[in-house]
């Protein structure tokens, strides 16, 4: 064969480098999602070759466009990259940012996620408080929610109804500050089939709550399945907020398998509150739950007259109503307690401890049922400004701890008034399984003495 000339060779070289590429191997393609989600291949590929989600972020307005913009001829040119993308998470927090849903690169590149048979199933929007309007058609940006399963929304206004009416696969909603569009929805939109909830979770969104549910207008019938709830987690920010919970949980009672109750949130002077006791009496719906696995309650027991009030009925009050048999395996309360109320060591054992031991023994049916009992104390407030939450992050140095005697006396009468109604209880091979835990916060002022945080009959007792 006749050898080719190095003229000829380097023609060749450089014509093929300036050709456009029409195929990339599956390395190479591996390779480039790689350098889009700045991911080390070893970890996205630790079990198989895919990997469900991407990411990109600049710190510059003209580096994210460009940046979008390099995704969206990627995706273009290479259109098998599309079918990788399983999560799209857009995050437009400050709200400054919201103008990256007007770009029309972004606008393309979700038009190529919507095909038909591409895999998009979660989408997460974080911002767009502002760009959320009438006048910019937000139905446009969000035409790909029909193929999804999960949706989490934070931080939004006026989202239209019909943008999570029609997710009938979805199954995973998050709603964090989120308000609906109360108008109805487009014509043609079918309400044959509701979307089957399995998960859910929700926090300062009573609109959105009221909408779903069908209470905002009456005679207005629900336009989701709460029905097929199985995980159910709730951050009350008000009471009507703690009344829809309630509701959701009687709609779910029959598939609720986990609930959890978040008692801490921040107002809108970024205070943290704490919920008493008493609130949890709204979730005493649980005679259809025999499905019920986990419960995790938050509590705030600060600010009670003892002499008048046991906050620890209210945690029996619910749990009263629990159905025997049931399949309850996990109980975990963790309790807020400081000086304001002066609750010491030696009164805190005197609240009803034996009406919940019993109230647990009760219920346990087949299997052990572990109880997590957690103390935290706070400062003589219910509430924690973000300057205190930060130094109770961060400051481990000024952490104080109780001595073992200290600790004893927490622990020693409840363990005894639990031990004493398992005693007394029918032989049974379940048994409830107390699992308590002291955690020691320091008090306001991290010069102040943790001993201030008890009567004087219990400061020798603590370092």
């Amino acid at each position: 064969m006749p050898s080719s000339s190095p003229a000829s060779t380097q023609q060749n070289s450089i014509g093929r480098i300036s050709s456009p590429i029409l195929r990339l191997s599956q390395e190479v393609v591996d390779e480039i999602i790689d350098s889009i989600a700045m991911i080390d291949p070893w970890i996205v590929r630790e079990e198989e070759r895919r990997f469900g989600s991407f990411f990109w972020a600049e710190e510059t307005v003209p580096k994210c466009l460009q940046r979008v913009k390099e995704l969206y001829m990627i995706m273009k040119c290479n259109p098998q990259i599309v079918a990788y993308v399983r999560e799209l998470t857009l995050k437009a927090v400050p709200y400054d940012t919201a103008w990256i849903t007007e770009d029309p690169y972004l606008r393309r590149i979700l038009a190529l996620l919507e095909r038909p048979g591409n895999s998009l199933k979660k989408l997460s929007i974080l911002g767009l408080h502002d760009c959320i309007l009438e006048t910019r058609k937000p139905d446009n940006l969000f035409r790909i929610t029909n193929t999804i399963s999960s949706l989490h929304l934070g931080f939004m206004q006026n989202i239209p109804l019909a943008m999570i009416e029609g997710c009938v696969q979805l199954t995973d909603l998050s709603l964090n500050c989120v308000e609906i569009d109360s108008k109805p929805c487009r014509a043609g939109t079918s309400r044959q089939v509701r979307p089957a909830l399995q998960k859910l979770k929700f926090f300062n969104s009573s609109n959105a709550m009221k909408l779903l549910l069908g209470r905002y207008r009456r005679q207005t019938p629900s336009h989701i399945d709460f029905s097929t709830i199985r995980v159910f987690s709730v951050n009350p920010a008000s009471q009507e907020e703690l009344l829809l919970a309630g509701e959701v949980i009687k709609i779910a009672s029959g598939s609720l398998e986990e609930f959890t109750l978040d008692g801490q949130y921040r107002t809108k002077t970024m205070i943290r509150k704490l919920l008493h006791p008493w609130v949890f009496r709204n979730f005493a719906h649980l005679e259809n739950s025999t499905s019920l696995r986990s419960l995790d309650v938050e509590l705030s027991f600060q600010g009670f007259d003892y002499a008048k009030e046991d906050p620890v009925d209210a945690i029996s009050d619910v749990l009263s109503t629990l159905p025997k048999p049931n399949q309850l395996r996990r109980l975990r309360i963790k309790m807020f307690i400081g000086q304001n109320n002066a609750v010491d060591p030696h009164e805190f054992h005197k609240l009803a401890w034996a009406r919940l031991a019993s109230e647990l023994n009760r219920i346990k049916s087949g299997n052990s049922l572990d109880f997590f009992l957690e103390l935290h104390y706070r400062p003589s407030t219910n509430s924690l400004t973000e300057e205190e939450m930060y130094i109770d992050r961060g400051y481990e140095a000024f952490k104080r701890v109780l001595t073992p005697a200290c600790k004893a006396i927490f622990q020693h009468p409840i363990h005894q008034q639990f031990k004493a109604a398992t005693t007394n209880s029918d032989a049974d091979a379940a048994s409830v399984i107390l699992h308590l835990e002291i955690h020691p916060d320091f008090p306001k002022n991290p010069r102040q003495s943790i001993s201030d945080l008890f009567s004087a009959e219990t400061r020798s007792l603590i370092r």
